[in-house]
């Protein structure tokens, strides 16, 4: 079973069919903008998440993109900056990152959880076993994938180009079906009109909204800076995919995972610095990481398409 280069080893049993049930969702405006999968796992009511702790699972799995040999690019834009290549061809080996448990600002790994691919260029699972009882009394295992909340894909292309993003996992789309469902977008940023300083992701802004954050340039490079005159930063919020995506790709590489260990990211605060060996090389291709968010199983009633989407349009992820 291919999983990519994994720094865990996970021993599968029987596996039954996976479902088709991760379609990656389409971007719905110019801005890049577009809301995640609505499940079944969605609640009724918007009094769940002040009774349950909101939570969820993701990954990152960091891309190896091969910028030679398969016949196409090089992919650049206008200026020749970098670009991600488009197409399943263009992809190596990822590197399979753990699976961790997002709840209520607090990250801690979820070991009994794992990412799965088949193989290279389909689709993956964060997925578990669930173990039980066959009618004779046998023990057997069933292939338990979780339903997907959000996949994202997050590339830093040197510095002049420093992020751009798309809802999908580049690796698992042919070239022509990403150029119809899917697009490119810049990061920008969004100045929250009620919480003067405070940013969100996704906007027509090309700067923060508030002056001198404690994330900046652990999460963000300074060009994203924004000027004096500003108001205090009062945090970040935004989709959780892209800044997960942002803090993955602030390691080392082949070292995303770090990002989430040690309580570096607790409670809304980040400790630690950005990697010196973060950037990619400036003759190189841009470095790549998939994430995906799903459904926590565990927390059904705080695990919700409404309560992740409510905080991601009003919460903050990252305080300062």
């Amino acid at each position: 079973m291919y999983s990519g280069k994994s720094h865990r080893r996970h021993e599968h049993g029987r596996k039954s069919d996976k479902r088709d049930s991760q379609k990656d969702h389409k971007n719905s405006n110019t801005t890049g903008s577009a809301k995640p999968e609505k499940s079944s796992l969605s609640s009724s009511s918007s009094s769940s998440s002040s009774t349950h702790p909101l939570s969820f699972l993701f990954v990152v799995n960091e891309l190896d993109v091969i910028d030679e040999g398969h016949g196409r690019g090089p992919f650049v834009d206008r200026f020749g900056s970098p670009l991600p290549p488009e197409g399943i061809e263009c992809y190596g080996d990822e590197t399979v990152g753990a699976v961790w448990r997002y709840q209520n600002g607090t990250v801690t790994a979820a070991p009994e959880f794992f990412w799965n691919r088949p193989q290279r260029g389909s689709p993956g699972d964060i997925a578990t076993f669930h173990h039980a009882f066959d009618d004779m009394g046998q023990p057997v295992s069933y292939y338990n994938p979780m339903v997907t909340y959000s996949t994202h894909s997050v590339f830093n292309c040197w510095r002049f180009l420093p992020c751009i993003w798309t809802s999908t996992d580049i690796s698992a789309v042919a070239a022509t079906d990403f150029n119809i469902d899917h697009k490119w977008s810049p990061l920008g940023f969004r100045h929250d009109p009620h919480e003067p300083g405070r940013t969100r992701v996704l906007g027509p802004e090309r700067f923060v909204a508030g002056r001198d954050p404690s994330w900046v340039p652990h999460l963000l490079p300074s060009t994203y800076a924004a000027p004096q005159s500003a108001p205090p930063s009062r945090g970040l919020g935004g989709p959780f995919g892209i800044m997960i995506g942002l803090l993955g790709l602030a390691r080392r590489p082949d070292h995303a995972d770090d990002a989430f260990r040690d309580g570096l990211w607790s409670h809304g605060r980040l400790a630690g610095s950005r990697s010196g060996r973060a950037e990619p090389d400036a003759k190189g291709p841009p470095r790549g990481v998939v994430v995906r968010i799903c459904y926590d199983c565990e927390n059904l009633s705080g695990s919700t398409y409404d309560a992740i989407f409510s905080f991601e349009q009003t919460g903050v992820a990252i305080f300062g």
